[in-house]
């Protein structure tokens, strides 16, 4: 993940996102959670979670440490389930900005 970009997390699941009532995506650095994502912010489609963060989100993230990932979710019948820590590095950004459409200047 490279600060002030815009990626896509996609997320594979072992079962149908149909049977999930809740999702929550945490991003964190270090002993901090930096970012939480919500079920109304993913994206549910058969067996994946997708989700997209913003530039500001990217630039929440210091690129001399690595980020962890982690996915939570509760099933419709009630179960927690929680992913392993995903360790992603952070890309860095020469310039800290948020690029803004310049025709809309």
């Amino acid at each position: 993940m490279i600060r002030g970009t815009t990626p896509v997390h996609k997320f594979e699941l072992p079962f149908d996102t149909a049977d999930i009532s809740t999702v929550r995506i945490i991003y964190a650095q270090g002993n901090s959670v930096l970012l939480e994502k919500s079920t109304e912010e993913c994206q549910l489609d058969k067996q994946s979670i997708r989700v997209r963060l913003t530039q500001e989100e990217t630039m929440l993230f210091d690129h001399r440490y690595k980020a962890q990932i982690q996915v939570r979710v509760l099933t419709k019948t009630g179960s927690a389930l929680t992913s392993d820590v995903i360790t992603v590095d952070v890309g860095k950004l020469l310039k800290d900005e948020v690029l803004v459409d310049d025709v809309q200047r």
